[in-house]
């Protein structure tokens, strides 16, 4: 199943299903409050240093990076609306990963 996966694809299934791990961590990351250990190990890592270093390595930055960025992205977000409460369009946040 490997060899016909990696011939299929041009990747070890391995590697696709760690980075399908960490690519659905960041709903956890983003929506939860969840501690970071926890989002590893509820994906299958068994050390939360091992999740943090594959998930810097995938996306370019740490989990604990991306929850600040977001947190400080909402919070200038919602200053910004209570400036202009007469705007009624809304920005949304988005993320752009590498």
């Amino acid at each position: 199943m490997h060899k016909l996966f990696r011939s299929t694809f041009n990747q070890p299934l391995g590697f696709y299903i760690r980075t399908y791990k960490l690519a659905e961590s960041i709903d956890d990351l983003l929506n939860t409050k969840l501690k970071i250990l926890d989002i590893a190990l509820g994906y299958g890592f068994e050390y939360e240093q091992s999740y943090i270093r594959a998930f810097k390595r995938e996306f370019g930055i740490t989990p604990c990076e991306l929850r600040r960025s977001v947190y400080c992205d909402k919070t200038h977000q919602s200053l910004h609306n209570l400036d202009n409460e007469d705007d009624k369009n809304t920005t949304s946040v988005s993320l752009s990963y590498s």
